[in-house]
């Protein structure tokens, strides 16, 4: 596990602009390709995230689409972690600051999710004491 790196198991992301419509979010969003989204301030800095979850409770809750913008229903105060961080070191901010998933970036740029649902699909269920990498 030393040798895997966040790069090679995290899952693509959207980003957006704080100020962005949700309608807007919504007629770009692929869910086959993207596993959530992240919602960036103007100075590039991460505000928050919006996975499939929040957008099912804006419908419940029959919110605008077309008022509400996506700031409103993120999720703030996400992690952020840089593309070749170990994949252990990864795992233990995850466990000290009980969260759930890590934003990734490349440089400047936000490029993906890191999950634990990323991290389990690595194991070889026929050898459990071996991690391998299905990218």
């Amino acid at each position: 596990m030393s040798d895997i790196v966040v790069s090679q198991v995290m899952k693509h992301i959207l980003v957006v602009k704080i100020d962005t419509p949700l309608s807007s979010l919504i007629k770009e969003l692929n869910w086959n390709y993207y596993i959530c989204v992240a919602v960036i301030d103007d100075d590039n800095n991460l505000f928050g995230i919006i996975t499939r979850q929040l957008i099912g409770y804006a419908t419940k809750k029959k919110l605008n689409f077309h008022t509400v913008k996506v700031w409103e229903i993120c999720t703030p105060e996400m992690e952020v972690v840089q593309s070749d961080l170990s994949l252990k070191a990864a795992v233990d901010i995850m466990i000290n600051h009980n969260v759930r998933h890590l934003i990734v970036k490349r440089g400047a740029d936000y490029v993906g999710v890191l999950r634990p649902l990323d991290i389990l699909s690595l194991i070889d269920w026929d050898s459990p004491e071996k991690l391998v990498v299905n990218c």
